[in-house]
């Protein structure tokens, strides 16, 4: 029992003797770059993906906020810079969740999305991508 309390003792005095000799900036390595503010036109944002929508070969942004009732995207132009937002449905009343899915199998993302239009429970709905950009996307009952 001694034994293994003065062993403790000498591993902790050497592991000091180490950190005195090696400052914590050895470990301060940076893997990330800064962070970067992508928006701040979002009211209470509850979920965020990273999912190809445009079908480009790089990962865009989905973020979906509940007080304004928004899901909105944040085009990434293939370096990381990542476009203004842009709203792919804001009618969705007290918007609670979604989930990117490929709903058709057409090869782009659609999205299941669970609101709630009164207090008596929830209403889901899918978000069908018509690969239209400029407009709100089409929203359909999730009855299928």
């Amino acid at each position: 029992m001694t034994h293994r309390i003065i062993s403790l003792k000498i591993l902790s005095f050497c592991l000091f003797v180490w950190l005195l000799l090696n400052p914590l900036e050895s470990f301060n390595q940076t893997f990330f770059g800064e962070a970067e503010v992508i928006t701040i036109d979002v009211v209470d944002p509850f979920a965020i993906y990273s999912v190809d929508l445009d079908n480009d070969g790089d990962l865009d942004i989905v973020s979906g906020s509940y007080e304004d009732n928004k899901i909105a995207w944040y085009e990434n132009d293939g370096n990381g810079n990542f476009s203004a937002q842009q709203v792919i449905s804001n009618y969705l009343t007290h918007l609670t969740r979604f989930y990117p899915m490929d709903k058709d199998c057409d090869g782009d993302v659609d999205f299941l999305a669970e609101y709630s239009l009164t207090s008596n429970g929830f209403i889901y709905s899918w978000l069908q991508n018509n690969n239209d950009f400029s407009s709100q996307w089409d929203v359909e009952p999730a009855d299928d």
